[in-house]
């Protein structure tokens, strides 16, 4: 039979199941659930008085496909966030990870509850907030403390690292003086880059930059620059992200494609 499932931000898939499972709000936000973390602030913070978070894994009763950035993977379990307040009037609510907003939300007088399919939105340090839509305040309060992502709480495209491998690092060193000298860091996929003689954006740390195929490439390359002073800051064993745009937004649905190894580094 054909499933409708909606997630928490309001976007519907289907997906095909031998067994009818129903998949309601009010039943995901009360399941048993996996503790996966919690925050430990108890002072009551901004104007909606917000304390602290919690993130649990509920596991589902049967499983289901969903597509996710083009890829098919079956859904087992989901992630369950409760941000808890001193208390929380009636009306409704939307819960924001940075500025990606969560509107199916259910609430009780101590804590407000959303179900997060896409893991993606999970990112390392993201901020959580709160606004009351009730009176068509859109004002945010912030949480005190900014999202900690547990690695059973990370998305499936945060953990796959084995696909895209750093081939080659070479130096081009400044042939005048007033020139930089120039790191080059060559990927290699076993499969062809999804944007193939496009440009994507790449992050290694703080450093953000686009990369490009060689001039001669199959699509199964690609080709990061920066300056020599930015590489030797790099911490070694740094993820290399990859995402559609430059700054903190780019990493909403950003994946870890490998991780540096200064070692590669071309004598």
């Amino acid at each position: 039979m054909v499933l409708g499932v909606h997630l928490a931000n309001g976007q519907q898939t289907s997906t095909k199941s031998s067994q009818a499972v129903n998949l309601s709000s009010e039943l995901l936000f009360k399941l048993p659930a996996e503790l996966l973390y919690e925050g430990n602030n108890l002072v009551p913070t901004g104007k909606l008085k917000v304390k602290t978070y919690r993130l649990e894994k509920v596991n589902l009763p049967s499983s289901f496909n969903m597509s996710f950035k083009g890829k098919t993977v079956v859904v087992e379990s989901v992630i369950r966030l409760t941000i808890t307040g001193e208390t929380f009037q009636p009306g409704a609510y939307t819960i924001w990870i940075d500025d990606e907003s969560q509107t199916d939300v259910m609430h009780s007088a101590t804590e407000l509850v959303t179900v997060i399919y896409d893991r993606s939105l999970l990112q390392q340090g993201a901020t959580l907030a709160v606004s009351y839509d009730t009176l068509g305040d859109s004002r945010r309060t912030v949480l005190p403390e900014t999202l900690s992502v547990p690695a059973d709480a990370k998305g499936i495209d945060q953990g796959t690292e084995d696909e895209i491998t750093i081939t080659r690092i070479r130096l081009n060193r400044a042939r005048a003086t007033d020139s930089i000298s120039v790191i080059e860091i060559e990927l290699t996929s076993r499969d062809v880059f999804e944007a193939r003689n496009s440009e994507r954006v790449f992050q290694i740390g703080e450093f953000e930059t686009y990369g490009s195929n060689p001039p001669d490439g199959d699509g199964y390359k690609w080709i990061i620059r920066m300056p020599l002073e930015v590489f030797e800051k790099l911490e070694d064993g740094s993820a290399v992200f990859v995402k559609a745009e430059r700054g903190k937004r780019g990493m909403h649905g950003a994946r870890i494609i490998t991780r540096l190894n200064k070692h590669l580094l071309e004598k």
